[in-house]
């Protein structure tokens, strides 16, 4: 704990975020049905990425689960999205013993940049602290986790109000959680989650799932996450979730699509779902004579063994 109060790292309050609170008797049954990983065999107080998914297999929205209780649950995500997930989610609960409430007012989400202590913790590790969790995630060289906390908690570690930072490392990580920018735009491989521990293929069925492993089996699989940077020192563009990327050149066409997006120092970084068609192409934001990006390594390996 002592190395998240240190002055170098960065805590920033994550407002944009959420907390979805799915808890009975029958909470487990219930997320199984729904989401595209494995939540039964979560044990208490560990974490995973998960998506939700319409019919169609694409994503309306992503969560990061944990485990509180045995029946409890907390979905952390998008909070634009949060309204809307509530109540399609609650349509299918019918006879199942589980609540569905947003408890975003209960919770302070607080994001960890660059503390030695996350270095030791494994992707979606969990560990106690402050009547709350830390909730390490997938990161590139600089780790990054979420500290969720009881806002009635009196914590010694207040969010710093000039951080920075996290937006662009988490999209250095080249993992991106769904808003409402980018909700149905994505089947679930389209943003590597199969290679990030956000699928399983072994569990029962879910919204999509036909669609989700037949894309993943039958190699349909036509876009994939990528990360990429450019320079900006003015920080003259805006570059948000959903934006369009074009193959950079006179003929240039559409190609691929923002996924998250964070700017520091002069400089952007993006996560963008892209045709791997083109993933030897110069790509250019926002139009075909749009700033051109340049590709940086993934921080994981898609995985082709599952």
């Amino acid at each position: 704990m002592t190395s998240l109060l240190e002055p170098t790292t960065q805590r920033i309050l994550l407002t944009d975020w959420g907390v979805l609170e799915v808890r009975g008797d029958d909470a487990t049954t219930f997320l199984q049905g729904q989401l595209t990983n494995d939540v039964a065999l979560m044990p208490v107080g560990q974490a995973r990425l998960s998506g939700y998914c319409s019919a169609k297999g694409r994503l309306l929205a992503s969560f990061v689960v944990l485990k509180r209780e045995a029946n409890a649950y907390h979905l952390l995500m998008a909070r634009d999205l949060l309204a809307a997930t509530q109540k399609r989610l609650q349509m299918f609960v019918m006879r199942a013993k589980c609540q569905l409430q947003d408890v975003s007012d209960q919770w302070q989400l607080t994001g960890i940049t660059g503390a030695e202590t996350l270095a030791d913790m494994p992707d979606w590790a969990c560990q106690a602290a402050d009547d709350g969790w830390i909730l390490r995630l997938p990161s590139a060289e600089v780790k990054q986790a979420i500290w969720i906390q009881p806002v009635a908690a009196a914590s010694p570690a207040q969010p710093s109000e000039a951080a920075d930072g996290w937006a662009f490392h988490r999209a250095l990580s080249g993992v991106a959680m769904v808003t409402q920018a980018t909700t149905e735009h994505f089947v679930p491989q389209m943003v590597n989650y199969e290679s990030v521990d956000g699928v399983s293929f072994k569990k029962g069925c879910y919204p999509g799932q036909e669609i989700v492993a037949r894309s993943q089996f039958r190699g349909a699989i036509k876009r994939r996450a990528a990360v990429y940077t450019f320079s900006d020192p003015s920080q003259q563009q805006v570059v948000e979730p959903g934006m369009p990327v074009f193959t950079a050149g006179p003929d240039g066409e559409e190609c691929g699509v923002v996924a998250a997006a964070g700017f520091l120092a002069g400089q952007w970084a993006l996560t963008v779902s892209l045709q791997t068609a083109v993933a030897d192409h110069a790509v250019a934001l926002g139009a075909a004579d749009g700033p051109v990006m340049t590709v940086q390594p993934l921080p994981y390996r898609i995985r082709d063994d599952i």
